[in-house]
């Protein structure tokens, strides 16, 4: 079923045309932007790579600063190249420019010295999001008058305060083992944590042919939708000093997850079983969402396809 969407099904036609990808990021680079130097914290990560790879196709010529504690390959169900390669094979297809800044910012001096030394026009922070005790966040709000782009626990009440302009993304789980860019090329995967529930059920299910399914709803948003997100913000920018989104598109049962898993494996001749799991998720009160999926745009695939892709994505890029 991943190919049922067509906008999807038209993207999966691009990605083997190298000249193509090319093109098209030009034509991106071309569209408005409010900055051109983007911080990326937690760069090394599954949102964080997925998030660079969206910025330099959406916004050529840009310059990123990769920030992390590790820049090492990582335990991940699919290939996890060292960053170094990944970022030689996204330069064949973009033009952009990236430091990789290989530091502790839960240490203030460290955030102060990466503000003062590179200027930035945004600060994406991808670290700690579901903490109760963000140290990274509390710096950097104190410290910069920078726009902060932060993603934190979906069950976050608070308003951010900070000298300068704040977008908060309220974030339930952001699944799926790609966005639409890291598609390109086998080398630009992203990690992929092997206990995550999703990637837990699709691994058990290509080398085992059994999943041990769990039961209730849980909240949900694609890699893709959350990477589009701060696109879309840096396209238009913010007048109000703070603004923040409930980033999710729908709650989903585990069933449904299971029998997307289950009906793709079986298009690839995979008789998946299933066995019964204590396990039990609780469906969550969705919030407003109007506003996050308005603002990332129609033309998405919905998780749906994207549960079912990882399947065809794990065939053929596990380790």
């Amino acid at each position: 079923m991943y190919d049922n969407y067509k906008p999807f099904r038209n993207w999966l036609r691009k990605v083997g045309d190298i000249n193509l990808v090319k093109s098209m990021g030009e034509n991106q680079k071309k569209k408005n932007r409010t900055g051109n130097t983007f911080v990326v914290l937690g760069a090394n990560g599954y949102l964080g790579w997925a998030s660079i790879c969206q910025l330099v196709y959406k916004f050529g010529g840009c310059r990123i600063i990769a920030v992390d504690k590790d820049f090492n390959s990582k335990e991940s169900i699919i290939i996890h190249k060292p960053i170094k390669m990944r970022v030689e094979t996204l330069k064949t297809f973009f033009d952009f420019s990236i430091t990789l800044e290989k530091a502790d910012v839960s240490d203030y001096k460290v955030c102060k010295n990466i503000i003062v030394k590179y200027k930035p026009d945004y600060i994406i922070n991808l670290i700690d999001g579901n903490n109760k005790k963000n140290e990274v966040l509390k710096n950097f709000l104190d410290l910069t008058t920078t726009h902060l782009i932060v993603s934190t626990g979906y069950k976050n009440r608070r308003e951010l305060k900070c000298r300068g302009k704040v977008t908060e993304f309220k974030t339930s789980n952001v699944i799926g083992l790609c966005n639409l860019v890291t598609l390109i090329h086998p080398d630009l995967s992203t990690f992929a944590r092997p206990t995550s529930f999703l990637n837990k059920m699709i691994q058990d299910a290509g080398e085992n042919k059994i999943v041990r399914n769990p039961t209730g709803y849980i909240s949900v948003l694609s890699l893709e939708d959350f990477t589009r997100a701060f696109v879309k913000i840096i396209r238009k920018g913010q007048v109000e000093k703070y603004k923040s989104y409930y980033a999710v598109e729908k709650n989903i049962s585990l069933d449904r997850v299971l029998n997307i898993i289950k009906s793709t494996y079986l298009y690839f001749g995979i008789d998946v079983k299933n066995k019964p799991s204590n396990k039990y998720y609780n469906k969550t009160e969705i919030k407003e969402k109007r506003e996050f999926l308005k603002l990332i745009d129609k033309h998405r695939p919905p998780v749906d396809n994207l549960i079912s892709y990882s399947c065809k994505n794990y065939l053929d890029l596990r380790g």
